[in-house]
């Protein structure tokens, strides 16, 4: 998954907690991927801005999972690689 585009951090800069903030993002997505049936796990890369997510297919789909992440916050969508 990859963050959409123009998302950014929404609150102002405020020195060390911004570092605390960003590292609880990667938590709050990774959580809310992971609460999905059928996600095994999910890994999180703030910097990069992407989740590998490891799920049953059975259980859930790409946009379910793509959709959590919408639904806290932040957007994702499905990466293609070639």
């Amino acid at each position: 998954f990859q963050a959409e585009d123009g998302i950014r951090d929404r609150s102002p800069s405020r020195g060390l907690g911004d570092v605390y903030k960003r590292q609880m993002c990667h938590i709050t997505v990774r959580k809310a991927m992971e609460k999905v049936d059928g996600v095994v796990k999910a890994t999180v890369d703030y910097d990069a801005k992407t989740a590998t997510v490891l799920f049953d297919p059975n259980k859930t789909s790409i946009e379910a999972i793509a959709l959590a992440s919408t639904n806290i916050g932040y957007p994702a969508k499905v990466k293609t690689t070639k």
